[in-house]
C-alpha cells in the first residue's frame, strides 16, 4: 500500500518574510542595473555624436574647404551660416528659433553641476536644432558682446527629455581648427577635467572625463 505524503504549507508569517527578503534583494539590485543601463545609454550616445559632428565637419569641408576658412555667422548672418554650412549635413527634424519649439521648456533649460542654468537657443549668436534620431545641437557660433568666435558645440543626446544636465546627458564639443571635433577641455590636465566635471563644477569637461578614460566613468564621476 502507498503511504500518503501530507504536504506542509507555509505559514503566512513565511509568506511575509520571504517577501520582505525579496523586497530587500530587489532594492538594491534594481537601482544598480538602472544605473548600469542608463550610463551604456549615455556612452553610446555621447559616441553617436561625437561621430556626427566629426562626420559634418569632414563633409562639409569637402565642398568649402578647410574650417578656418569658412565666412563667419557674424559677417553672413546666423541664417545663412546655418543654411550653408550645418543644414546640409545633419538629418534635422526641427529647426529651435526657442527652447519650446523644440520641446523645452525655455531657452536655458539645462543644470550645470553647480546649479547654475545651461543655454541650449540665443536668439543671435547660436544654431539650435533638433535631429530624426532626437538629439539636440546647439552651436555657438560667435560672441554677442565681442563678435569672437567661441567654437563651442552643446549636444543634448536624448534632446528634450530629462534630466537635462550636464554630464549625463547634455555634452559639450570644441572645434578646433587644427585637429577637428574635440571633447571641450580636451587640451585640459585630468585635475583640470576632473574640477570641472565635478558637483562642484560647471559640467563642461565631462565628455572630455569621459574620453580621457577610454569612453568609461571613472571612480568619482558625478553622476
Amino acid at each position: 500500500m502507498c503511504k500518503k505524503f501530507k504536504l506542509k504549507a507555509f505559514t503566512l508569517s513565511e509568506v511575509l518574510i520571504a517577501l520582505v527578503i525579496i523586497g530587500v534583494i530587489a532594492a538594491i539590485t534594481v537601482p544598480a542595473i538602472i544605473q548600469t543601463t542608463d550610463r551604456r545609454e549615455t556612452i553610446t550616445g555621447l559616441k553617436k555624436a561625437y561621430s556626427t559632428l566629426t562626420n559634418w565637419e569632414r563633409m562639409a569641408q569637402v565642398d568649402y574647404g578647410h574650417s578656418s576658412t569658412w565666412e563667419s555667422a557674424k559677417d553672413i548672418g546666423i541664417d545663412s551660416y546655418y543654411t550653408t554650412y550645418i543644414k546640409p549635413y545633419f538629418n534635422i527634424m526641427k529647426y529651435c528659433s526657442t527652447g519650446t519649439e523644440c520641446g523645452y521648456k525655455s531657452n536655458a533649460p539645462f543644470t550645470q553641476l553647480d546649479g547654475t542654468a545651461g543655454v541650449f537657443v540665443a536668439a543671435s549668436n547660436r544654431i539650435a536644432f533638433v535631429t530624426i534620431d532626437g538629439m539636440s545641437y546647439s552651436f555657438v557660433v560667435f560672441s554677442n558682446t565681442t563678435g569672437a568666435y567661441y567654437p563651442v558645440i552643446k549636444v543634448d543626446i536624448n534632446g528634450a527629455k530629462k534630466p537635462n544636465k550636464y554630464g549625463r546627458d547634455v555634452f559639450m564639443f570644441y572645434r578646433t581648427d587644427d585637429i577637428g571635433i574635440k571633447a571641450h577641455g580636451y587640451n585640459k590636465s585630468q585635475d583640470a577635467v576632473k574640477k570641472d566635471c565635478s558637483k562642484s563644477g560647471t559640467g563642461n569637461y565631462c565628455a572630455a572625463r569621459i574620453m580621457k578614460n577610454s569612453w568609461d566613468f571613472d571612480d568619482g564621476y558625478p553622476w
